[in-house]
C-alpha cells in the first residue's frame, strides 16, 4: 500500500468537508462539517494515562438523492492540541467506510461490510471511494444535520476501536 497516496486521499476528503485546510477550498463558501450546524448530542469519551476523562464532539450530516441516503459522522479524537479526526461514511445498503487523519500523517481508510469488522482498503478501493466522494461533491447536494443516526454512531465507535488498534501496531 502506498502510504503517501493514502495520506493524500484521506487529506483530500477531509479538506472537501472543510475539516482540514487546503488551498482548493474556499472556507467562506464551504460550511465545515465540524461546525455547530452539524453538532450532535453524542460525545466521544477518552481516558488519558492519568485517568483524566476527555469528552469530544461528534458532528453529522446526511443527504438523500434518488432514493439513496448517505450519512457522515465526524468524531474529534484529539487528546492533545494536535488534531485527530475519525469519519464514517455510510450509504444505505452499502459497506461503511472509515477514515482517520492526524497531524502526524498517520492516515487510515478502511471499509466494513458488517459495520463492526474492518479491513484496510486496497489502492483500488481507496480510488473508488475517492471517486464516489468527488461525485457527491460535484452534485452540490444540500447537506442537512443528521437525525436517526444511532447505527452510524455505533459504526463510528467501532471504527475508532479499529483505528486505535492499527495505530498501536
Amino acid at each position: 500500500m502506498d502510504k503517501n497516496l493514502l495520506n493524500s486521499i484521506v487529506s483530500h476528503i477531509f479538506s472537501n468537508f472543510a475539516i482540514v485546510e487546503a488551498d482548493f477550498i474556499n472556507l467562506e463558501k464551504t460550511k465545515s462539517l465540524a461546525s455547530k450546524d452539524f453538532l450532535l448530542n453524542n460525545k466521544l469519551s477518552f481516558y488519558l494515562d492519568d485517568n483524566t476523562l476527555i469528552e469530544n464532539k461528534v458532528f453529522g450530516c446526511q443527504v438523500s438523492s434518488e432514493g439513496s441516503e448517505i450519512k457522515i459522522l465526524l468524531g474529534d479524537c484529539s487528546i492533545s492540541e494536535d488534531k485527530e479526526y475519525c469519519m464514517v461514511v455510510k450509504m444505505k445498503d452499502s459497506p461503511a467506510y472509515g477514515l482517520y487523519t492526524a497531524a502526524d500523517s498517520n492516515s487510515i481508510l478502511a471499509c466494513s461490510i458488517n459495520d463492526q469488522d474492518w479491513m484496510d482498503c486496497s489502492t483500488y478501493l481507496q480510488a473508488t471511494f475517492l471517486a464516489g466522494m468527488e461525485q457527491i461533491k460535484e452534485l452540490c447536494l444540500n447537506w442537512n444535520k443528521c437525525y436517526s443516526y444511532d447505527q452510524e454512531y455505533n459504526i463510528l465507535l467501532s471504527f475508532i476501536k479499529y483505528s486505535n488498534s492499527v495505530l498501536e501496531e
